[in-house]
């Protein structure tokens, strides 16, 4: 606090001492610090599940791409290990240089392997990145900014991966009712993602088990969210099979294409 009374959060460093001071428990610390060493510890137990279920480590969040060192020292000895790496992201980040879509090879190497987030993000299997709102505009009123770095990232990633710099990239779409899921924002994603060449996405249905996290922070409910239904489900998938696309449930990916594939 700047002084008593003010909390500034600009002055923040998440040192957490207002939490240990505070009397009243009027302050709360959700989540621990812990070191790499203390995380692979935990993860050291299930290598063996990992490895026998064809499963790996995925790094999600809030939003990992924000603590790129650690998130890179964690992979580099999960990768030592042979464990399966993937990270979630919504594709809000920065590379520090722009890569040509054109010359793959005109983005010198030192310049990429030189930036912590590449160097994060060049240790994962695969990204399991979010495509929300086509249109720019709408995607800032719902999401805070704009999506023009976001699909930049988009194809950046893919990009590096078709010329065997970078991981695989997964387009997911989560299926938010009266946001996402409209014919007009599901027809335009379905050609981004096919503009980069791919060919699949996982569809993200909306829930509201967030709403207990409302009640605690005293925000009203947002009566109109309601959880996707699965004929709204069933016809997203039909017009994105109708474009071409092949599309999943979260974590069926893996399992037999014909059986997975959300049809209705």
């Amino acid at each position: 606090m700047s002084r008593p009374g003010v909390w500034d959060t600009d002055q923040c460093t998440l040192c957490f001492e207002c939490v240990k001071q505070c009397h009243t428990d009027a302050l709360v610390q959700f989540g621990e610090r812990q070191s790499i060493s203390t995380l692979l510890d935990d993860l050291m137990g299930e290598y063996s599940l990992y490895r026998t279920s064809g499963g790996g480590v995925t790094f999600s969040g809030g939003e990992a791409t924000l603590f790129p060192k650690y998130v890179a020292a964690v992979s580099k000895q999960l990768k030592l290990s042979g464990i399966h790496t993937a990270i979630e992201t919504c594709g809000v980040f920065k590379f520090s240089s722009r890569f040509s879509f054109e010359a793959p090879d005109a983005w010198a190497r030192e310049a990429l392997s030189s930036q912590p987030l590449w160097q994060m993000l060049s240790l994962m299997d695969i990204v399991l990145f979010d495509l929300k709102i086509s249109d720019s505009e709408q995607h800032k009123r719902h999401c805070g900014a704009t999506n023009s770095e976001i699909h930049d990232n988009f194809r950046t990633l893919v990009a590096l991966h078709k010329a065997g710099k970078g991981p695989e990239v997964w387009p997911r779409i989560p299926l938010i009712p009266h946001v996402t899921d409209s014919p007009e924002n599901l027809l335009a994603l379905a050609s981004l993602i096919k503009s980069v060449g791919l060919n699949s996405v996982t569809l993200v249905p909306f829930h509201n088990l967030g709403e207990s996290k409302r009640e605690w922070l005293k925000i009203p409910h947002r009566t109109h969210e309601e959880p996707l239904t699965r004929e709204a489900l069933g016809e997203a998938g039909r017009l994105l099979l109708s474009e071409g696309l092949t599309c999943f449930l979260p974590g069926e990916e893996i399992r037999d294409v014909d059986d997975q594939k959300v049809q209705s």
